[in-house]
């Protein structure tokens, strides 16, 4: 006989519903995260990936499963095979396929329940080729599709009239592999555009030259495009990218053999808020200047050394213009200088030109050098930080007077990302002032550490930043000294946390 307590715990507990009675919603929500992590053995079909074949037997469990499975299932391709084997009287002859007859209506419905599943191809391998006829039956089949991917030789004629259907919104065309005769960039954008007319993104990442860049230039309905542009593509087919009508978010990347020329022309964007540009100095110098106007939020600059040139005082000019321009609504900043770190902070280095932004809360700069003193100067005037990223030299045993300044004049930040080339380890605890940065994540990248790095180190730098940053959860680092520092950090926070709770409880009492 069941105990009363045993009764009592089975009347209160909760109902739960069965699992087949689960809403199409819910059912989805979870079937999307089947990422086939759990699975043990091959499965059945060995040329299927993991997941697709855990929800393949998902489907077969009971009819409550079988849709929104399958949607998941058929959600996103890596062939066009799959759905053109659905109809029965398909064959295979001298490698091309090709239909014995027309389809019944039955099996033309099947193949549509099926192709309306579809809402992202990403081919990753040769497409079959399919005969004339046989596309005539398949030609914008897909009218679900939101996004293709692929390298430009899977672009062929057997699978373009079944991809490009006005649906679709997002394209992403990589570089064709080296033996490929993929369809030439222009004819294709030509293809895109007369049957996408409302494409919303385009990513090529191919070099594309001046005939193809006037093509691209035309896409008035574009929100985010991603291009790499080569030489001679003319300055008014460069400002008409830039101001095409309903572009947020530009991409552009001039390679390092590009000769383009300083842009001359004043240009002002529609509704550009986010620009990543990439190029070596005078280039990127010449677009930053000319840029006039606009709604622009967040910036990434990548700087490539000019052969033959290393002058950098016209970047810091443009930087300086941009940031006067856009005092107050410039949020993100990513300035990257790649082939090489300067041994020493350049004197053309000018970092106060962030110091008037006043929602800056993402800054990167990556291999450009600032002195502590720099630093310290740089943290006073960008109290509404979040996300700072720099590469710092510190001389000597300068102490960890940076990190006490951005400890009381960001407030905000969540993330510090500092490489260090030498890391000052005296600590002094007695002075220290605890204060209320949100800091939650540092990530510490050192050349080398001054002074010893045995446990009691990691204890005071431990306790030094547990105080200084009450909010910090992970200190992050390829060194063995620092993951020491990260787990007594989060000691330190735990021994503060019993204090305080028996502190309240002695209260309390």
């Amino acid at each position: 006989m069941d105990s009363p307590q045993s009764i009592e715990t089975t009347l209160l507990a909760p109902v739960l519903p069965p699992i087949a009675s689960l809403t199409y919603d819910t059912l989805s929500r979870v079937f999307r995260m089947v990422d086939g992590s759990h699975a043990t053995g091959f499965g059945v079909f060995g040329r299927f990936t993991t997941r697709t074949t855990q929800l393949y037997y998902i489907a077969l469990t009971c009819k409550a499963f079988v849709d929104p499975a399958l949607d998941q299932l058929w959600r996103s391709m890596d062939s066009i095979l799959p759905l053109i084997r659905i109809l029965p009287m398909l064959e295979l002859v001298a490698d091309i396929y090709m239909l014995t007859r027309n389809p019944e209506i039955h099996e033309r419905k099947r193949l549509e329940i099926y192709a309306q599943r579809i809402q992202f191809v990403t081919l990753t391998g040769p497409q079959p080729v399919i005969a004339p006829f046989t596309l005539m039956q398949l030609m914008s089949l897909l009218p679900n599709v939101q996004g293709i991917s692929c390298s430009s030789d899977l672009l062929t004629t057997s699978t373009l009239p079944i991809l490009l259907s006005e649906g679709l919104r997002r394209v992403e065309i990589s570089t064709p592999k080296q033996g490929s005769h993929p369809i030439p960039t222009q004819s294709f954008l030509y293809t895109l555009r007369a049957k996408v007319p409302n494409l919303e993104s385009l990513v090529i990442r191919s070099t594309l030259g001046p005939h193809t860049a006037k093509v691209v230039s035309s896409f008035n309905n574009l929100r985010m495009m991603d291009v790499t542009l080569g030489r001679d593509v003319s300055e008014p087919d460069l400002v008409q990218i830039f101001t095409l009508p309903e572009v947020q978010t530009l991409a552009i990347d001039f390679p390092e053999t590009s000769t383009f020329p300083s842009l001359k022309i004043p240009f002002t964007p529609n509704k550009l808020h986010k620009l990543r540009i990439g190029g070596h100095y005078i280039i990127v110098s010449s677009i930053l200047k000319q840029l006039k106007g606009g709604p622009l939020e967040d910036v990434e600059i990548t700087i490539r050394p000019h052969p033959g040139n290393k002058k950098q005082g016209s970047l810091w000019a443009s930087v300086q213009a941009l940031a006067s321009q856009w005092p107050a609504t410039l949020r993100s900043i990513l300035l990257v200088h790649v082939g090489g770190r300067p041994s020493s902070p350049w004197p053309t280095c000018d970092f106060s030109v962030f110091f008037h932004l006043a929602l800056l809360q993402k800054l990167h700069i990556e291999s450009w050098k600032m002195s502590s003193a720099q630093f310290e100067d740089l943290a006073r005037n960008i109290p509404h930080i979040e996300d700072l990223k720099i590469e710092l030299s510190v001389p000597g045993e300068g102490g960890l007077s940076f990190l006490e300044v951005l400890a009381r004049d960001c407030r905000n930040i969540a993330r510090l990302d500092i490489t260090l080339d030498t890391y000052p380890m005296n600590v002094v605890l007695p002075n220290l002032i605890p204060s209320n940065s949100s800091l939650k994540v540092i990530v510490f990248e050192t050349s080398s550490l001054n002074g010893p790095t045995e446990l009691k180190r990691a204890v005071d730098v431990a306790k030094y930043l547990g105080l200084l940053f009450p909010s910090l959860q992970d200190v992050t680092s390829s060194r063995s000294f620092w993951k020491n520092v990260s787990e007594l950090v989060g000691m330190v926070h735990d021994i503060r946390s019993t204090l305080v709770k028996s502190m309240s409880s002695a209260d309390r009492q």
